[in-house]
């Protein structure tokens, strides 16, 4: 190989002072005329990674929030399990155990409606009361029990869930109340028709003491199955006279009067008797 093509770096006339090339500034760099260029990327504030922050956790305990809940409070669980519902459960995100305390909820007042409850109130009323104190208790525990495991979870409004389960708590007592009440005054009105010796009107009110309100476990549903037994004794002979059917008519009379000596009714069926053999 030549050695002359090789340029000699001591040869007059070759410079090796002269600095290295520099790189010519990009736009983004350099920025547009009458802008100040952007700085370096990552060698300041811009080219710096900007950190999000984190969203607050909810602290306001919804009841429905799909959120992780704020660590609850046991009085509000407590509060909402006594309206019977259940509710503490829905508070505290527990949605099977709402689910199956509710079902054995219902299912406890349907047997009871089919098993006559007005005739062993005191055995019922202790059943529903258990039932009721364990679901306070319950409800209470699972409360405290999520609270000591989420304790780094913000506390949030404590009076929030208490005053709710108050209102509901009232709501449900107040409902119960009314119950009692339209059960009293259907009963009274059943009785009223009775005494004026309206039978008919007498049966079709206490059908109802009967039925829709047999739950209240009165005394009054047992009276109510009593006058319409000895209604009915009366009406029957009522719709036999108005069929001409005369001695059937006497006959229910007479039933009525052997059963029923000390009747309120009496003095109204021995009447009709007497019209029924002068229409014979």
């Amino acid at each position: 190989m030549d050695e002359n093509i090789l340029p000699e770096l001591d040869a007059p006339g070759v410079d090796d002072s002269r600095p290295p090339p520099t790189q010519e500034p990009s736009l983004a760099e350099e920025g547009l005329p009458g802008e100040p260029a952007l700085e370096a990327r990552g060698a300041g504030p811009v080219g710096q990674a900007e950190e999000t922050p984190a969203a607050a956790p909810s602290t306001t305990g919804a009841f429905f929030s799909p959120s992780p809940p704020a660590a609850p409070f046991p009085l509000a669980a407590a509060l909402l399990n006594l309206t019977g519902l259940g509710l503490g459960y829905l508070y505290l995100r527990r949605w099977i155990r709402w689910a199956i305390h509710l079902a054995f909820t219902v299912i406890l007042l349907v047997v009871a409606y089919l098993m006559n409850p007005a005739g062993l109130p005191w055995l019922w009323l202790g059943i529903g009361g258990a039932w009721l104190v364990w679901m306070v208790v319950d409800g209470w525990l699972q409360g405290a029990r999520l609270r000591r495991a989420a304790p780094e979870r913000p506390a949030g409004r404590w009076w929030l869930p208490t005053v709710i389960g108050i209102v509901a708590v009232a709501l449900v007592a107040g409902g119960v109340w009314c119950y009692l009440f339209f059960g009293q005054r259907e009963f009274d009105a059943g009785m009223a028709a009775y005494r004026s010796g309206d039978c008919r009107q007498a049966i079709h009110t206490m059908n109802w003491v009967t039925s829709f309100y047999e739950l209240t476990l009165s005394p009054n549903v047992a009276t109510a199955d009593r006058t319409i037994v000895e209604c009915s004794l009366l009406v029957y002979a009522e719709n036999q006279w108005q069929d001409a059917a005369y001695d059937e008519a006497a006959a229910g009379y007479e039933t009525y009067l052997d059963n029923y000596p000390g009747g309120e009714l009496v003095p109204l069926a021995r009447e009709q008797a007497a019209e029924v053999y002068l229409d014979w």
